[in-house]
């Protein structure tokens, strides 16, 4: 009998002990269970990361290719991009992407947001000096389970040009094509004193009076995007210069004139020994992307036609 109540010990402590070695086995998958799911969220997140740096890379590759392509974009988060890889080189297309990753499976898209600059020149998120030649790229990728991360960065232009004329004395005749400045132009009012060396302003007494120039070659077979406009000289009392300007794919034309609202009424106004930006929130700037401009220049004297202005030199800033 003691024997048997031995066994019957030995088979309840058995038991018991099977019993505990569940419940600890199941507070260790218990345990493992979430840790694994913790582990994947990680993972996912950083794909997810490494997805979003590779997109911001490519925007970065694309818009130094081709930078018309990401000025003319839609701005704002509701237009988003991504870059299709079946394409070579890439190509931008409108909507999100998807891609499954090892396990992962990633979202990522980029939308572009204006730049803007406070008084300092300094960019900044307000809405205060437009930007043109800069723009924000800003990268959304996401994963399955729903984490999200961004990254942004600034991209501008950095490939800078100028044309600066100095003399008109060469006189009129000269349609273009040119690459360097010369001393000549295309067309002038009758109203327009070019003759005097390294200057250009009206005749005593005249009305106002234009120039225009030949058709210049900014080299960029893509398209280059003209800045802004310079001119030094003087502009007595009630006297003023301002500006038109046309651009075109073709050597030839069509030239359509306009001014800082994109029509063919307006006109840029530039002080003297100062600089005016090109493209404005209020112009239509896809205008301005084409390898080929010209530009006319206006003098107008005060109203009693007794002062004019005079222009030593024309600077015009472009990108491409």
């Amino acid at each position: 009998m003691w024997t048997n109540r031995q066994n019957g010990q030995s088979l309840i402590e058995i038991m018991l002990g099977v019993g505990i070695f569940a419940v600890f086995l199941i507070g260790i998958v218990s345990a493992i269970v979430p840790a694994l799911h913790t582990r994947t969220a990680a993972s996912d997140i950083e794909v997810a990361s490494s997805a979003g740096g590779e997109l911001l890379n490519n925007v970065l590759i694309a818009s130094e290719a081709n930078w018309p392509g990401t000025l003319e974009r839609a701005t704002g988060t509701a237009h988003t991009y991504f870059m299709n890889a079946s394409t070579s080189p890439f190509s931008v297309a409108t909507g999100t992407e998807t891609l499954a990753i090892g396990t992962s499976t990633i979202t990522r898209y980029f939308f572009i947001t204006d730049a803007y600059r406070d008084t300092s020149g300094n960019l900044t998120s307000s809405p205060l000096n437009y930007d043109p030649a800069t723009k924000l790229v800003n990268v959304v990728y996401k994963t399955l389970g729903g984490a999200t991360g961004t990254l942004a960065t600034y991209i501008t232009r950095n490939n800078d040009s100028v044309y600066s004329q100095g003399d008109w004395s060469g006189g009129a005749g000269d349609a273009g094509p040119i690459t360097a400045p010369k001393n000549d132009f295309f067309t002038a009012s009758t109203s327009v004193n070019w003759a005097g060396l390294g200057v250009l302003t009206l005749l005593p007494g005249a009305d106002r009076g234009g120039v225009e120039s030949p058709v210049i070659d900014m080299g960029a077979a893509s398209g280059a995007m003209l800045h802004s406009v310079y001119w030094s000289g003087t502009a007595p009392g009630g006297s003023a210069v301002d500006f038109q300007f046309a651009t075109s794919s073709s050597p030839t034309g069509p030239w359509n004139f306009v001014g800082s609202d994109g029509t063919a009424l307006s006109f840029f106004s530039v002080l003297p020994n100062a600089s005016a930006p090109l493209i404005t929130t209020t112009n239509n700037y896809t205008l301005f992307k084409s390898r080929y401009f010209r530009y006319i220049v206006r003098l107008s004297p005060d109203n009693g036609k007794t002062v004019a202005p005079s222009i030593s030199q024309i600077t015009i800033h472009w990108s491409q």
